[in-house]
């Protein structure tokens, strides 16, 4: 028996001994290898799989500086900036690449919103950052300082045609500009050339979120969802799938929810943004109490994190606890206003507590109040209820429809303003539903023959504005005869009558546009945009009442980089060279390459001042540009004009 013991215990040891070798027990795993791994690790995605493996490395070689430059960019990628700081001093004091340290410094403030701190550390000399040109186009970026952006941009790309963080920023000082065209041309431009870069689409979605243009959007960011790992950080992520769940919470789309939801869940599944998610997953899936329960641990957490009030509201609401819902929805007026879709949502509020429970009337307004937080799975929901209570209702058919428009579901918005259309040919709530669900749609024609009939019967000011809006919209015909007929009866009505004006000078109807601006000019107190567009069209007809209009245009609102333009290209025609030119000078400081014509006249005056060098550098740098140049062929002959470089 002593000697089958003996045996057994041998045979134990040597079956541990192959299990600890075979089966990574990392007893014998050296610093070297776990750093290895912590970088595929990180490359992967898997950030906090990788400080594991950092932290034992670093417990082996504490003064290890690769350690401690990957620790740095882990940190970063997890939104731990602190942690960043606290590694790249450690990093420094273990004799870390100084030019990686700085690298990792700069994007660390970058992320951090710390503009004036990297500006200081960009600015100290060697060694330079890696690729520090792109680090200054993103801080000139989010400075909004995009006339310096763009030009530094467009080098970038030059250099790197993968760029894409400079490409997002070219896209977002166009967006910036009001230019949602030319933003979106650009990111699109973007995912072409770099089909793999999750930023890139990420920015892509965004954009075509905000658009409205849901379904495109949703296909992007789940473009940039598959290679977000190892190129966006956690705090980046949160974004993308909080913009993703959006779009999926509005398609009523439990499944793809619940899969986004496994996805942050793998990502950081202790992080405040998961627990948010997963609470909306709740929500969607009824269970109120549950997402109740969750929700109030955060806000314990987090008293500031308004998202998770905004939830809390709507649990509430879904659940029937009006008090606790009244709490959270004050919280929210008070400290996070911008997160209610609608402004006047309290009055709905307390007209669907007083209202009798489980009735028509509650329930639509219940959908309303949820509509106004955003949560519009919710909001369906009451709606849902409100139909079984009155089936017959139009009014309930009416919303459940809206819903839709406003979810972004268009076909099924239209397809349930048709059916409405059917039965209730003349019913005004439904003939609007159908303008708005056809505009949504993209067949403008056919809501501008609906809207012109409304119209004639009962016109308001409201309507015509709204006719000629879809009109332009829809590059329809007869955009201003809108407008035109209800100044026919209502010629006092200036707001209308601002809008004609500003429809004429953009179709170049000078001197129909001049008449109606001395109307506005004549029948309301004195306005800085009133009078410089007044200013420019006087001048294209030559009338010298251009030059004191403009000028009282810029008494009026010398800081705006337009009036500064029209005023300072004025001064230039008139012979004042040098003044009008430090004026443009102003103005470019702030359009840059994005207002072509406020450049455009710069580079002409800075001509005429003699300074050819530096109006050819400018203006080279607009045509390299080719956004929409005034007089394009002018343009080029001017750049002839002005020579060669002078070569050193």
């Amino acid at each position: 028996m002593t000697l089958a013991r003996l045996k057994f215990s041998a045979s134990m040891l040597c079956v541990l001994s192959w299990a600890m070798l075979a089966g990574g027990c990392d007893l014998f795993t050296g610093a070297d290898d776990r750093l290895a791994r912590a970088e595929t690790l990180l490359g992967r995605g898997e950030y906090n799989e990788a400080m594991v493996e950092l932290k034992n490395a670093l417990a082996d070689e504490p003064k290890d500086p690769r350690a401690h430059l990957l620790v740095a960019r882990v940190s970063l990628q997890l939104g731990n900036l602190d942690a960043v700081s606290r590694a790249l001093d450690d990093a420094s004091a273990a004799g870390a690449d100084a030019r990686v340290v700085k690298t990792l410094r700069a994007q660390a403030l970058l992320r951090a919103g710390k503009l004036r701190e990297l500006q200081a550390l960009l600015d100290s000399g060697e060694p330079q950052p890696e690729d520090v040109t792109t680090l200054r186009v993103q801080m000139l970026g989010a400075r909004n300082d995009c006339a310096a952006a763009i030009p530094l941009a467009r080098a970038s790309i030059v250099a790197d045609v993968n760029n894409a963080a400079a490409r997002v920023v070219v896209a977002e000082c166009y967006g910036r500009f009001g230019d949602s065209a030319r933003s979106l041309r650009e990111l699109e431009a973007a995912v072409a050339a770099l089909p793999t870069s999750a930023e890139s689409w990420m920015a892509l979605g965004r954009t075509q979120q905000l658009l409205g243009r849901r379904a495109d959007a949703e296909k992007s960011l789940a473009k940039a969802s598959a290679h977000a790992a190892g190129q966006l950080g956690v705090p980046q992520q949160a974004i993308l799938y909080s913009a993703l769940a959006d779009l999926q919470i509005a398609r009523n789309d439990a499944a793809a929810l619940r899969a986004t939801y496994q996805q942050v869940l793998n990502l950081v599944p202790q992080a405040a943004f998961t627990e948010l998610l997963g609470a909306r997953l709740l929500l969607m899936e009824g269970k109120f109490d549950e997402a109740v329960t969750s929700l109030r641990r955060m806000v314990v957490a987090a008293p500031q994190l308004g998202t998770a009030h905004l939830l809390l509201t709507s649990a509430y609401l879904s659940q029937g606890s009006f008090e606790q819902a009244r709490q959270e929805l004050a919280w929210l007026e008070q400290n996070a206003p911008q997160l209610l879709q609608n402004k006047s949502v309290r009055q709905t509020f307390d007209a669907a507590v007083a209202a009798k429970r489980d009735t028509e009337e509650y329930w639509v307004l219940i959908g309303t109040v949820q509509g106004a937080l955003g949560q519009f799975d919710q909001a369906r929901n009451a709606l849902a209820k409100a139909a079984e209570i009155a089936p017959q209702s139009l009014r309930v058919a009416v919303g459940i429809a809206q819903l839709e428009v406003r979810a972004g579901n268009v076909e099924r918005a239209l397809e349930l303003a048709n059916g409405l259309a059917q039965k209730h040919p003349q019913d005004p709530a439904v003939i609007a539903l159908r303008i708005d669900a056809l505009v949504a749609g993209g067949k403008h024609a056919e809501a501008d023959t609906l809207l012109q009939a409304v119209n004639a019967k009962a016109p308001t000011s409201a309507l015509a504005m709204a006719q000629h809006r879809l009109r332009v919209t829809g590059k329809l015909p007869d955009a201003n005869e809108p407008l035109e007929r209800w100044l026919a009866t209502h010629p006092r009505d200036l707001a209308v009558r601002a809008v004609l004006a500003e429809s004429l000078r953009i179709a170049g109807d000078t001197t129909r546009a001049i008449a109606e601006y001395e109307l506005l000019k004549a029948g309301a107190k004195e306005s800085p945009v009133v009078l410089n567009n007044l200013a420019w069209l006087y001048h294209l007809q030559g009338d010298a009442r251009a030059l004191p209009t403009a000028k009282r245009a810029w008494e009026l609102a010398p800081k705006s980089p337009e009036v500064a333009d029209t005023y300072g290209w004025l001064l230039v025609e008139s012979g004042s060279v040098a003044e009008g030119t430090k004026l443009l000078a102003s103005a470019d400081a702030v359009a840059g390459v994005a207002q072509p014509e406020v450049r455009y006249h710069y580079v002409q005056a800075l001509a005429r001042e003699g300074d050819r060098a530096r109006a050819r550098a400018l203006l080279q740098e607009l045509l390299a540009e080719k956004p929409a140049v005034p007089g394009q062929d002018e343009a080029a002959r001017l750049l002839a004009t002005l020579g060669e470089p002078e070569t050193t």
